[in-house]
């Protein structure tokens, strides 16, 4: 969906302004959601950009193209990756160590509020505009951890 991946680029770079005032965002590229488009796009930026410390992909097949592209690069070695949203393989890739880190979606809580939400509005209830369920950051120091190991679990089923 080309709006929300907008929407989640503006919101990143403006978090990245107010968090790291520093940093600066030199390159932006789009590609379609195709894996061989965007694993040709990570290859020229990394080729193009000598200077490159950090890619950001917004989404899962970004951020596996771009692993299988620094993965084959001399320069990928120094360059950190920092990917958007989790499936199980990217979990394993940072565990191995070949991607820095995943910003994880707690998509069981943002389920589980939607559908609280349509309840509390067919039913009457005073319901909230919206609700924010902040990601967390997962990399190989804390992917193991209880409380990431939640976030993680597919198991969705109500205990």
């Amino acid at each position: 969906d080309i709006i929300s991946m907008m929407e989640r680029t503006r919101a990143f770079e403006k978090a990245m302004r107010d968090a790291l005032p520093g940093v600066q965002v030199v390159e932006r590229h789009s590609s379609s959601f195709g894996s061989a488009e965007a694993e040709e796009t990570a290859e020229e930026t990394i080729r193009s950009t000598p200077k490159l410390r950090a890619i950001v992909t917004l989404n899962i097949v970004q951020t596996r193209a771009t692993n299988f592209a620094l993965m084959r690069s001399r320069a990928g070695r120094h360059i950190l990756l920092v990917g958007c949203d989790q499936d199980l393989d990217l979990i394993r890739q940072v565990r191995a160590g070949t991607i820095d880190a995943i910003i994880a979606e707690n998509s069981f809580v943002m389920g589980f509020d939607a559908v609280q939400i349509i309840a509390n509005q067919r039913s009457g209830k005073p319901t909230v505009a919206a609700r924010v369920v902040p990601p967390i950051l997962v990399t190989r120091d804390n992917v193991d951890l209880p409380e990431v190991q939640q976030v993680l679990d597919m198991n969705w089923r109500m205990q």
